[in-house]
């Protein structure tokens, strides 16, 4: 069944065609927001209140009660305010927020609401296996490598390994090409879920998977949300729905009018310069040749972001080595 259909909330409730008075638990509280279908997608409710407390006290704990003013009695906590957010099928919903802020709680909310859900970073790969065949199964190679280049991960040797050997953004790259194959090949549409949005990727990298995971999201009819610190990301991201946090549990939603953009946000930066030898040995461990013999080279041309500033890309122009030559 698709999220659009029917939504399952936490107490296993499955609500569908039901008038909006109707109360639903939101793990917190009972609350008498429903999250309900529209014509953009589904609308979920995100106010969530606890009662927290302190656990057993303790001389410690009570000499920091004292001296800080902090009551150690059960209290209710309202962590995010009662807002409204729309998530349907090429749709992008941004959560904004400090630490703390309330974020995660708001992604557990919309993910007990649609248990079709896939958490990027819950997506697994089998030991041993390379990354290339873990992704976009049953469809063509042609396919797989789009994705993954796509997604940020366009070394061909890391294609190859398994993701258990690959760093942390690495995997987290495979991770989400996995998960969006996942998910444009299931039944219905199920929402994209990636909590922590580009927190081990650098800011150029965070931007270009950024401007690619929107085209990919509009062009496959996708339903993406993500929960991330700040706006870097925000500008190639073009999410349809902001929903900024406060380190309070206040929330204020900003409604966008998304669109694919043409140019990577940071275009305007990139300059293209004179290089030469030492630029291409930076490049030692991307080289596809068993060996790093360039022959006469020509000219040498690098990409940088800024200038002086590191080497995004290079082009080299040689004549080739002598073995070459009956190619």
């Amino acid at each position: 069944m698709s999220f659009r259909d029917a939504i399952e909330v936490g107490d296993g409730t499955c609500l569908a065609c039901v008038p909006d008075t109707l109360p639903i638990r939101s793990a917190g509280r009972w609350s008498r927001s429903l999250g309900r279908s529209t014509a953009k997608g589904s609308c979920v409710a995100l106010g969530y209140e606890v009662d927290r407390c302190v656990g057993e006290v303790s001389v410690r704990t009570g000499a920091v009660a004292s001296a800080f003013g902090i009551g150690l009695e059960m209290r209710r906590v309202r962590l995010v305010d009662d807002v409204r957010v729309v998530v349907g099928c090429g749709r992008i919903v941004a959560l904004v927020g400090p630490s703390g802020s309330g974020k995660s709680s708001a992604m557990g909310m919309i993910a007990r609401a649609f248990p079709l859900a896939c958490h990027v970073m819950h997506v697994g790969f089998s030991a041993g296996k390379a990354v290339i065949d873990e992704v976009a199964v049953g469809e063509p190679l042609a396919a797989a490598i789009s994705l993954l280049t796509s997604c940020g991960l366009g070394d061909a040797q890391l294609w190859v390994r398994p993701a258990e050997t690959l760093s942390e953004g690495e995997r987290f790259r495979a991770k989400l090409a996995r998960a969006v194959s996942i998910v444009s090949r299931g039944v219905g549409v199920a929402p994209l879920l990636c909590d922590e949005y580009g927190s081990n990727l650098d800011r150029t990298t965070g931007q270009a998977v950024s401007f690619n995971l929107r085209k990919l999201v509009s062009r496959r009819g996708l339903c993406l949300v993500v929960a991330c610190h700040g706006d870097d990301m925000l500008g190639d991201l073009q999410p349809d729905t902001v929903v900024r946090f406060s380190s309070r549990g206040q929330c204020q939603v900003e409604h966008r009018t998304a669109k694919i953009r043409h140019v990577v946000g940071f275009r305007r930066r990139l300059l293209v310069e004179r290089g030469g030898r030492k630029d291409y040995e930076a490049f030692a461990m991307m080289h596809y040749r068993a060996t790093d013999e360039l022959g006469f080279v020509d000219k040498v041309f690098v990409l940088r972001e800024r200038s002086g500033g590191g080497t995004l890309g290079i082009v080299v122009y040689s004549h080739g080595p002598l073995e070459l030559s009956m190619r």
